[in-house]
């Protein structure tokens, strides 16, 4: 019995002995399986209204928003997209979420992405360069404590060398960092979760995995796999997160070892890129310097200024596509940090930050001006925030080095919810974060991993797409309030502290 078989049977829609099995691990040594097996088999089990009902609405009758995509995605990953289309169908004819709701829209897009690939899979497959390869995600592995060095071959299929784990449970300091706010904005971000604790973790992962292989017919399902085809999804982009069919090309040579590089989850995403792939590079001290370190893509550039940061060879990069048809006897697969980061995230990217502090960026508004999803008063907010002092930064218009040194300098970033707020690993302690937020897309995630570095965090739902100038000078500084940084305005020019004063 196992978690791996269960996803076969799933495959099957052999629901009673699915179901059984897991009645079993349960009564036998008390396991529960995962979430995403969980749901699948209930899904089969009492169909998509009996899985809405049953898992995915809370005591006050909302739906529960990121269990809804999770159970979309889980869906679409065992084959059951059909159950998936009509979860969708079920919440939108419901309206528990509105139209344009980018969460709804999002859960269309998974089960339309999985569907066309999977036409194109059935291409590839007839052209006979490629084979289809049924994956089972990885649940069953040996663990072992993370050496100072891995070792130069794989002893089993994979084996998960392991550090750190849940440091500690923070209680929620949601009523104490939005006591300023508005009701309404305070109710919107409960909606979202804001309130709920804090789990810190540093947890440290690298599997060895044996005669591993790769799929990347394209870049949206890039994925790797061990000879008994199992994988990571965890490690894989979206649409091999969400699908675990895939296609492989034929082996026709093999090389000794490769550093796999985490895929990123959407390859044309900033934020994926540097939390994920490049976060990647943590353990790389552990392999011999000249094992070659796997890519998918790398559109802006981040792996060439970490490996100069970091002192890595560049030929030492390689691109998945150049190795599709190769097999590696042993690959190392460092997992991605945990979603809400970890000290470890902060101490990596800090260490590719300049030490010279730019003055001129003490207070910095990232503006999206240049963006279709810029505010309507986007022009308003820029003049007052110059106004203000703030430098007005266009991420587009910088390298990566000098956006590095800008949050790496900042006491005060202002900015819109998005893939821009990703360089705040390059912040230093004690930075005030100040984000805003389209009011059918909140989410606390910056929130909590700006918790990993004592960040003073304040927000600002927009209604209707147009900034509340009057809250937002409120929450970037008037002098009257404890936490604002009017005594940054009164610094010489040239002086600097790490967290400034307390």
């Amino acid at each position: 019995m196992s978690e791996e078989r269960i996803q076969q049977l799933i495959h099957q829609r052999d629901v009673d002995a699915a179901a059984a099995m897991i009645i079993a691990l349960r009564e036998g040594d008390g396991t529960r399986v995962d979430d995403g097996i969980a749901v699948a088999v209930d899904a089969l089990l009492r169909g998509a209204g009996g899985l809405l009902e049953s898992r995915l609405m809370d005591t006050a009758g909302g739906l529960d928003r990121p269990g809804f995509n999770a159970a979309v995605r889980h869906l679409c990953f065992y084959g059951l997209g059909d159950i998936a289309q009509e979860l969708v169908d079920l919440v939108e004819n419901r309206g528990l979420l509105a139209m344009d709701d980018l969460r709804l829209e999002d859960a269309k897009r998974v089960i339309d992405g999985v569907n066309a690939r999977m036409g194109q899979f059935e291409k590839l497959v007839e052209s006979g360069a490629y084979e289809r390869v049924q994956l089972i995600e990885a649940r069953e592995f040996e663990r072992r404590p993370m050496p100072e060095r891995l070792p130069l071959s794989a002893d089993a299929d994979l084996i998960c060398y392991q550090q750190g784990g849940t440091i500690e449970t923070h209680p929620s300091t949601f009523e104490a960092d939005f006591a300023g706010l508005p009701e309404s904005q305070r109710a919107a971000l409960r909606a979202a979760g804001f309130d709920r604790d804090f789990n810190e973790s540093d947890i440290d992962r690298v599997f060895v995995a044996r005669d591993v292989r790769f799929c990347v017919s394209d870049e949206d399902v890039a994925t790797a796999f061990t000879a008994d085809l199992r994988t990571r999804a965890a490690r894989a982009s979206r649409y091999a997160k969400a699908n675990s069919t895939n296609v492989a090309a034929p082996v026709r040579t093999e090389i000794p070892r490769a550093y796999v590089l985490p895929f990123a989850h959407n390859y044309v995403n900033y934020y994926h890129l540097m939390a994920e792939t490049a976060a990647g590079l943590s353990g790389i001290h552990r392999v011999p310097h000249d094992t070659p370190i796997v890519y998918v893509e790398d559109r802006f550039g981040v792996l060439p200024f970490a490996f100069e940061r970091l002192g890595l060879d560049p030929a030492r990069l390689v691109s998945a596509r150049e190795l599709e048809t190769t097999q590696v006897a042993c690959a190392y697969w460092p997992d991605p940090p945990p979603y809400l980061w970890s000290r470890r995230v902060f101490d990596l990217f800090g260490s590719m930050t300049a030490v010279d502090v730019d003055p001129a960026s003490r207070r910095i508004y990232v503006s999206r001006t240049r963006s279709p999803r810029s505010f309507t008063n986007e022009a308003a907010v820029e003049e007052m925030m110059s106004d203000l002092g703030f430098r007005i930064v266009y991420a587009e218009d910088l390298t990566l080095a000098e956006q590095a040194s800008a949050f790496g300098s900042a006491d005060l970033v202002v900015a819109p919810h998005g893939a821009g707020l990703t360089n705040l690993a390059f912040a230093r302690a004690g930075v005030k974060v100040v984000e805003l937020f389209p009011d059918n897309f909140v989410k606390p995630d910056f929130y909590l991993r700006s918790k990993q570095i004592g960040a003073r965090y304040r927000c600002q739902v927009v209604h209707q797409n147009t900034v509340d100038l009057r809250l937002l000078q409120q929450l970037v500084g008037e002098a009257r309030r404890p936490w604002a940084p009017a005594w940054l305005a009164s610094w010489p020019d040239g002086v600097r502290t790490s967290a400034g004063p307390t």
